[in-house]
């Protein structure tokens, strides 16, 4: 069992707040990112793509890329974040049948121009059927659901309504492993004074008897017998706003305690001494023979 306690009372509790700079910055970098990373794996896929797997690069592959140009275009509202993710999802999507379609188009217009050079070349031989290109998108992957799509299981081929299915479980598995890197960021904080989301600047382990100590300096109730513990610090890009402490009490029944909290400026630096103070036990002890004097000296 565990628990978990929050004290956020001056701290940033939320993304950023919404401007229009930020959607109108990052929408357009996830149609490309989208966009770049279709034409990509509609490349690949002729080489290499497992089933599962590889739409789950994919989506690993737009996931931090996204993470990439929100950190650098420095944007923290929320909506805007999922809105992008949704987008280049989308556009990966729908972009690697777009481009197969366009590929397949090609493929039928140089079919056509071949069989009338023949034709020209040989009237002997009469008209000469002629491909048709499909006339949408929608047309092209009727045709190929009709066909059938092959999911390399035991050589089993779906077609009609499995091809279809088999397509949507694709993009959801690539909109599910952008989700599930680009979500643990934004629960992060962001500090909408230097535009910039909270980073870890430090972790450690510590030991029962320092979680004593470390909770009379945040200015916390003790978690009673305290196995063993572990801390991390959360600072801005800027330094400017509070700085954000999460401690792990682990009891030895077993149970864990999780306290998020902010700190001041007074806590903040009465921590980083005991963290200090921890990591250098030795610059505490002083050097008994230093304190010893010379009795040559004082003669």
């Amino acid at each position: 069992m565990g628990s978990e306690a929050n004290r956020d009372d001056f701290g940033p509790t939320g993304g950023g707040r919404f401007s229009w700079r930020d959607p109108i910055l990052l929408l357009p970098i996830a149609f490309l990112l989208g966009l770049s990373l279709a034409w990509l794996a509609e490349t690949a896929q002729h080489y290499y793509a497992p089933l599962i797997i590889f739409p789950l690069l994919v989506g690993a592959a737009l996931g931090v890329l996204t993470i990439l140009a929100v950190r650098l275009g420095r944007i923290g509202n929320r909506p805007t974040i999922v809105l992008a993710t949704l987008l280049a999802s989308l556009i990966s999507i729908g972009g690697q049948h777009y481009l197969s379609y366009r590929a397949e188009c090609r493929l039928v217009a140089q079919q056509r121009r071949l069989r009338l050079e023949a034709q020209q070349e040989q009237p002997a031989l009469g008209a000469i059927a002629m491909p048709e290109a499909p006339g949408s998108v929608f047309a092209y992957m009727q045709k190929r659901a009709a066909e059938g799509r092959e999911l390399n299981i035991g050589g089993y081929v779906a077609r009609g309504w499995q091809a279809w299915a088999s397509w949507g479980v694709d993009g959801l598995l690539v909109l599910l492993a952008a989700m599930f890197l680009v979500v643990p960021v934004m629960r992060l904080p962001y500090c909408s004074r230097c535009r910039s989301w909270y980073r870890e600047v430090r972790r450690g382990r510590f030991d029962g008897p320092f979680s004593g100590k470390l909770a009379e300096a945040a200015g916390v109730s003790g978690s009673g017998k305290t196995a063993s513990g572990r801390y991390r610090l959360l600072s801005c890009h800027g330094g400017c706003g509070p700085t954000g402490l999460e401690i792990a009490w682990r009891r030895s029944d077993g149970d864990t305690t999780t306290l998020r909290q902010w700190l001041d400026t007074e806590s903040r630096d009465r921590i980083v001494q005991l963290f200090d103070e921890q990591a250098n036990p030795k610059s505490e002890i002083r050097n008994p023979k230093s304190e010893i004097r010379n009795p040559k000296s004082e003669i």
